[in-house]
């Protein structure tokens, strides 16, 4: 009995650490998406949570984009109100499998955001900020970034992505110097093909992998407690 007792435990907070991990980190995702339409939108949702101090490093969007970006050199979405300042460095990929470079001609959401392939180590900026000061790029911890940039007239043959049946392996960059070593965040973008199994809609791209690995593991953990209790049981 009190072995079984202290596996059920050991289980709990192995589920515990799981959860906890998954908690503490946070993802900000782009999906560049070829719609039905012949046209493509960028989009990018999430939070960042465990960041370092950003550094001061003034630059405008990819090619002066005002509405949104898309190119080797990095992607912008949302309508750009200033030049961006302070910026995060990013280890990941320093370009996209990408061939053309199309301005967006309509944009929308809270803020801009801009990441940036052109230098020698990617950056993300982002249009958190002082509109008084015009200083923009300090993204406050936790704060949900949700920006739109729609590329009419645009199909993935455009970006040199033409025959792409099923979503790309995402990229993924993570945020350096960030205070918490064991909880870093990371900025994902996710290439997705229009879905043409008749269905309509852009294929999907499954969910994060540890994400999936504790919810399992919280399902499997809740199933062997209740067998263990059912051995443990007094039997009538």
């Amino acid at each position: 009995m009190k072995a079984t007792g202290l596996l059920a435990s050991a289980l709990s907070a192995a589920v515990l650490v799981l959860v906890a991990q998954e908690r503490a980190s946070a993802v900000l995702v782009y999906e560049l998406v070829e719609l039905g339409d012949g046209s493509v939108r960028l989009t990018v949702s999430g939070s960042l949570s465990n960041l370092p101090a950003p550094t001061l490093g003034p630059k405008f969007c990819g090619r002066g984009a005002t509405v949104g970006y898309v190119g080797q050199g990095g992607l912008c979405t949302g309508a750009e109100v200033a030049i961006l300042d302070y910026f995060y460095a990013l280890s990941g990929p320093t370009s996209l499998p990408v061939t053309g470079a199309p301005l967006a001609d309509a944009a929308g959401g809270d803020l801009p955001t801009y990441l940036d392939l052109t230098e020698a180590a990617p950056r993300l900026y982002a249009g958190f900020g002082p509109d008084q000061n015009f200083l923009y790029g300090i993204i406050p911890s936790g704060q949900p970034i949700s920006s739109i940039s729609s590329f009419s007239a645009t199909t993935f043959r455009d970006l040199g992505l033409d025959g792409l049946t099923a979503p790309l392996p995402p990229l993924v960059w993570s945020i350096l110097n960030a205070p918490d070593p064991n909880a870093i965040d990371t900025v994902e973008l996710r290439i997705i093909p229009f879905s043409r199994n008749g269905s309509g809609n852009p294929t999907s791209v499954p969910g994060p992998l540890p994400l999936a690995g504790g919810a399992a593991a919280f399902a499997w953990s809740r199933r062997l407690r209740a067998r263990l209790r059912s051995f443990s049981s007094p039997r009538a």
